[in-house]
């Protein structure tokens, strides 16, 4: 497995977080799949440090506006999904940007949870999202949603497992 930086910007092209020594599992045509172990190193744009808590298994898509961490914490999966830009690799890193919007999904429960919807509608303004950028965050809000609901893709639970399996199975 060899390592790989996250590297999230905002609109404007400022760095807003890096997660560092992740590392690539998988890449397809559409996807790549990356692991953060526990107590990764996590730096935000505003120079705040900290670590993750646990291993993560990250889903960044190439072609659609969001990306998944599945986060393993001691009794239950509990996803993340940041509204992103389709992800972008080069010189061992991935890069996207985060549209501020995010879904937390707690499959043990069935719960879905909308996160930073005002930070999103406050960016609109910031950064001047166009209508068109605003319209297929709407569209994947829904597509999102809807995925966690019916446990397909990233949010299937053999997924969830597959994934973990290989990193142990491989680190």
């Amino acid at each position: 497995m060899e390592k790989i930086g996250h590297y999230a910007y905002k609109y404007d092209g400022s760095f807003h977080r890096y997660w560092q020594d992740a590392l690539k599992l998988a890449e397809t045509r559409d996807y790549i799949i990356t692991a953060t172990p526990k107590r990764t190193n996590v730096i935000e744009g505003d120079g705040y440090f900290w670590r993750s808590r646990e291993l993560a298994i990250n889903y960044f898509s190439k072609d659609k506006w969001f990306n998944v961490i599945i986060m393993y914490k001691d009794d239950e999966i509990v996803y993340y999904c940041n509204l992103a830009s389709p992800c972008l690799i080069e010189a061992q890193s991935i890069k996207y940007i985060d549209y501020d919007l995010d879904v937390k999904y707690f499959p043990k429960s069935k719960q879905i949870k909308v996160l930073d919807r005002n930070e999103f509608n406050n960016n609109i303004e910031t950064y001047g999202y166009p209508q068109q950028i605003i319209d297929i965050i709407e569209k994947q809000m829904t597509e999102i949603q809807f995925l966690m609901e019916n446990e397909i893709g990233p949010f299937d639970p053999e997924f969830a497992l597959k994934w973990k399996r290989y990193y142990i199975d491989n680190k």
